[in-house]
């Protein structure tokens, strides 16, 4: 077959058979069916890709494939100098480079998290954590971690989490927003000259930040429903001394409860010199707790701020199904059959978790374990009826106590939607036992 040289409006010449243009083939570089070097390589079009092209690739040089091949090739990176293994299409659609470099390959000693992040090593959980290191790890890493930071607080993220996302201890976030409202209010306070009065007691009660001064005071919301009748009687026994209590709930939002706060100084005329704002409250904070730590003070003050935050905290850390108090109501427990010979149980003791999702709920349990007392629930169990001497009865429990089959109820019940021994709930049916026992004794087939 014979072929041509064709030279295109393009500029560019290419061989190829007669019939080929009849077909309506055109120029193959234009249309990235062959490479023409200078044009469509990947040499001249991405010249910060080509510099990485390993020599394990020899003969085939950067300069003789299609920019956008799918073919994958050997790299080398030109700063790290670690080799990998990928397509140009994938480098140039996904943005990707080295991966020891961007942290999705591990390199020990060059890109593992003792190298990123060395800070974050001190955090690492030995004993939680089943052996693993930080070396195993880069900063991009999925891996659900156990962690404790420097008060004590134990608490379980993924390790992208803490060094992409920039999370820390839950606990101590959780404090911080309890402390967030109270801590601006101090600030604003001194600011504008008022001193506070902490710890006064007043009409019989102890006030946690008074300014008798201007007639307020300030208390952060407390948790239990107790303590919060018990407050609202404080504000009302206040309020007949001429002294408004503030009552501020927890920082949902910190940048809005500033605003909040903000307003409310704004409300009763009190101007500061230097308005706090969210950064400065934080870093004040936590130089405190720092502070408490370094020094180990035991101040009577701050205890009582920490058990409240503690109370607060149940609430943030409370899972579905849980009572008021943040403790599960305990269930029945249920008896184990008795173990059968020949077959090799596993030992004793709570099942281990399977997947993070399980892990997470371990952990917060386990938070909740750690910093708060056992509680003593008083939900009573209710007493559970004799099924002869309950009013009405389900469809089962009825079938159970005539000895009649629950198709055959159902048929009844169908055949009169509204009989004086039916009671309704809903789409929910019950039987009156003893208007049913007089309606049997009155039948003598039920078919």
């Amino acid at each position: 077959m014979k072929k041509i040289i064709w030279k295109g409006p393009c500029g560019h010449e290419w061989v190829s058979p007669i019939h080929t243009r009849s077909l309506g083939h055109g120029c193959p570089y234009c249309v990235n069916e062959a490479v023409l070097p200078g044009f469509n390589d990947l040499a001249s079009r991405y010249p910060d890709i080509a510099i990485n092209w390993s020599n394990r690739n020899l003969p085939v040089t950067p300069d003789r494939i299609y920019y956008r091949t799918q073919k994958k090739y050997w790299w080398r990176c030109h700063i790290c100098g670690n080799e990998y293994y990928r397509s140009p299409e994938i480098i140039l659609r996904y943005q990707l480079n080295c991966p020891y470099c961007v942290g999705t390959k591990l390199a020990k000693g060059m890109n593992d998290l003792t190298i990123t992040h060395p800070e974050l090593t001190k955090e690492w959980d030995d004993e939680k954590n089943d052996g693993l290191t930080p070396d195993m790890y880069t900063k991009s890493s999925k891996k659900y971690i156990r962690w404790k930071c420097k008060y004590g607080h134990t608490f379980g993220l993924q390790i992208r989490e803490r060094t992409k996302l920039g999370k820390n201890c839950f606990v101590c976030e959780a404090e911080y927003k309890v402390a967030l409202p109270l801590f601006l209010v101090i600030r604003w306070m001194n600011s504008a000259g008022h001193k506070a009065m902490v710890g006064t007691k007043l009409c019989e009660m102890q006030v946690e930040n008074l300014y008798e001064d201007v007639g307020l005071a300030f208390e952060h919301e407390y948790f239990s429903q107790q303590a919060k009748m018990l407050q609202l009687d404080k504000q009302a026994a206040l309020r007949e001394k001429g002294i408004h209590l503030e009552i501020l709930p927890k920082a949902k939002d910190p940048p809005e409860t500033v605003m909040q706060i903000k307003a409310l100084m704004e409300k009763y005329g009190i101007q500061a010199q230097d308005e706090p704002d969210e950064n400065n409250a934080r870093e004040d904070f936590f130089r405190t707790k720092d502070r408490l730590l370094r020094e180990n003070i035991q101040e009577r003050e701050m205890d009582t701020m920490n058990e409240e935050m503690k109370l607060l905290l149940k609430l943030l850390l409370a899972q579905e199904g849980e009572t008021e108090a943040g403790q599960r109501t305990p269930n029945k427990k249920k008896l184990a059959p008795e173990p059968v010979s020949g077959i090799d149980y596993p030992p004793e003791g709570k099942p281990q978790p399977r997947n993070e999702k399980e892990y997470r709920d371990n952990d917060f349990s386990n938070s909740r374990r750690e910093l708060y007392p056992d509680h003593t629930n008083n939900v009573s169990s209710v007493k559970a009826v004799p099924i002869w001497e309950k009013y009405a009865l389900t469809v089962p429990e009825a079938a159970a106590y005539f000895h009649i089959g629950e198709t055959r109820l159902r048929k009844l019940i169908k055949k009169d939607h509204y009989a004086n021994y039916l009671i309704w709930n809903g789409g929910r049916v019950f039987i009156k036992r003893k208007l049913f026992e007089e309606y049997l004794d009155g039948e003598n087939d039920l078919s």
